[in-house]
């Protein structure tokens, strides 16, 4: 098991999903800080619950996405996603910042929260595929967690301004949009060739 964490593929999708991690739970907490600038203890936790199920959704639906959206044989589709995902990510954390309107926030958390649902699939996806339907996927995962630990404690330590902390999330929530390798089909994944076989 440690020995498949050699392979360059696998320290790369390590990396992402560390990334994914680290700008989840900072974009968490910036969301919740702003919001509790206008409203109270209560209204912070329902806004709270509201993007993560609305994050959970964002998870489900890129599994649902047309195939050929998510095959690097139509890349124009990908780029397409990928671009109009980074735009909303960008303008909805600008908005997020921006803006002391309850109901404005949470409009623009769910549609952040939503995008960042989508990667985070996309992300998950691709190490569960780079470890080969699920081999040995709890030490990568670990390392990947920790490795977000890890970037989120040295963004509390070392960047006190809240408009470069902001920076540094659009950056890496962009960054990661880009970087997916995207390449994966079901017909790749060795599951999906089980379950043809039985059918």
């Amino acid at each position: 098991m440690f020995a498949q964490l050699k392979e360059k593929t696998v320290w790369t999708a390590i990396v992402r999903l560390g990334v994914f991690f680290f700008v989840f739970l900072g974009l968490e907490y910036l969301f919740d800080n702003l919001m509790a600038a206008v409203t109270d203890s209560t209204g912070v936790v329902r806004a709270q619950s509201y993007v993560l199920g609305v994050s959970a959704m964002g998870f489900l639906a890129y599994g649902m996405l047309p195939e050929r959206i998510r095959n690097a044989g139509h890349r124009r589709y990908r780029v397409l996603l990928e671009g109009a995902a980074g735009v909303l990510c960008t303008v909805s954390i600008m908005i997020i910042c921006l803006h002391k309107n309850y109901s404005v926030l949470l409009l623009s958390g769910c549609l952040l929260f939503f995008m960042l649902g989508m990667t985070g699939s996309a992300v998950h996806m691709d190490m569960a595929l780079q470890k080969q339907a699920g081999k040995g996927l709890a030490v990568p995962a670990g390392i990947a967690y920790a490795l977000g630990i890890c970037l989120q404690f040295l963004d509390h330590r070392f960047l006190k301004d809240k408009v470069t902390e902001t920076a540094v999330f659009v950056i890496a929530a962009v960054g990661l949009l880009f970087f997916m390798k995207g390449r994966y089909t079901c017909g790749k994944m060795k599951i999906c060739r089980l379950l043809r076989k039985k059918s």
